[in-house]
């Protein structure tokens, strides 16, 4: 190519370097040009639910676009998680979902409905959630140290409520069962709502649902906390000890988070993404969050499909050993 041709080629992509620059911005800053929808594979009122509105209502006035809420459920989170993966990637909808749907449920089956890792595009991790072991406030189970000790003894003999079959409480409580070597009784329900309100009226002896659900009952003195995940206390419960403090060993809390279909647009994931770490970030949400026991995150897509892709083998590994299905 001669000199001339070479210097006119230059000119002109630095002359349509501004347009260029101009014209994505132009696209970024038009999205979303209509309602977002979330995907929501848990019932209306749960900690899905009421976290998407909690959210919804920074984000959506930031966006200049509602989150609207699309409710799936059914099968732990396997029903909302399919349909996500096979939604249109195509910036208008995401989903909510918590390790459970993408780090246990697909081993659970035989043929797994959807690919954790490579179904979807991660958006950020939304908060990490104690889960809250706790029974009525006139129960004779005093303590957690006691419910361990008379469990040995007598197998099957308690039970258990919890938001749902593969939901997070269910598989968090069968780790501590295989590693106290206890067995009682789960007795799921559709959301963590009914879990706790069949434990206030006698209908199971014990509800283990996330600190968000709890603490309200708990400062009302309705409930009794007995013991909570994570490796250190929680703020809102600080007398209830860790499962590790009672001999059973770290439990890790359970954690929300946002994806969105394989292939989704980059400005789309990127621009949701920032709203929410900034919501997260005000003083207003991490309060909300915090009186609950929930711990923002708002986290990069990077970060967070970090999270996926350690928690993922560690969990295919434990539902093998453990033998793990969908009751």
């Amino acid at each position: 190519m001669n000199p001339n041709e070479t210097r006119r080629r230059l000119l002109l992509a630095a002359a349509s370097a501004p347009l260029s620059v101009a014209l994505r911005s132009q696209a970024q800053s038009s999205w979303p040009a209509k309602p977002v929808r979330v995907v929501i594979p848990g019932a209306a009122g749960g900690l899905f639910d009421t976290s998407v509105r909690q959210l919804g209502e920074r984000v959506g006035p930031a966006l200049g676009q509602p989150l609207v809420p699309d409710y799936r459920v059914g099968a732990g989170g396997l029903i909302g998680m399919q349909h996500l993966a096979r939604s249109a990637p195509d910036g208008y909808t995401f989903g909510v979902c918590s390790f459970t749907q993408l780090a246990v449920n697909p081993w659970m089956y035989s043929k797994p409905a959807y690919d954790p890792i490579a179904d979807f595009t991660p958006v950020t991790a939304l908060f990490h959630s104690p889960v809250v072991l706790a029974t009525r406030v006139d129960s004779p189970i005093g303590s957690a140290v006691s419910l361990l000790q008379l469990a040995r003894t007598r197998p099957g003999h308690f039970t258990y409520g919890t938001s749902g079959i593969g939901q997070p409480p269910h598989v968090l409580f069968e780790l501590v069962e295989h590693r106290a070597r206890v067995h009682l009784v789960h007795i799921p329900f559709r959301g963590g709502p009914p879990a706790v309100m069949a434990t206030l009226a006698g209908d199971v002896d014990l509800v283990f649902e996330g600190s968000a659900g709890i603490v309200q009952h708990v400062r009302a003195g309705r409930l009794r906390a007995l013991a909570v995940t994570g490796q250190t206390r929680l703020s809102a419960l600080p007398d209830v000890p860790t499962f590790a403090e009672i001999g059973v060993g770290d439990i890790d809390n359970s954690w929300m988070g946002m994806v969105a279909p394989a292939r989704t647009p980059h400005d789309a994931v990127s621009r949701l993404q920032q709203e929410i770490a900034r919501a997260l970030a005000t003083p207003e949400m991490r309060a909300a969050y915090e009186a609950s026991g929930r711990i923002p995150i708002g986290n990069t897509p990077q970060e967070f499909g970090a999270m996926i892709a350690e928690s993922a083998p560690k969990w295919r590994e434990f539902v093998r050993a453990t033998g793990l299905k969908p009751e």
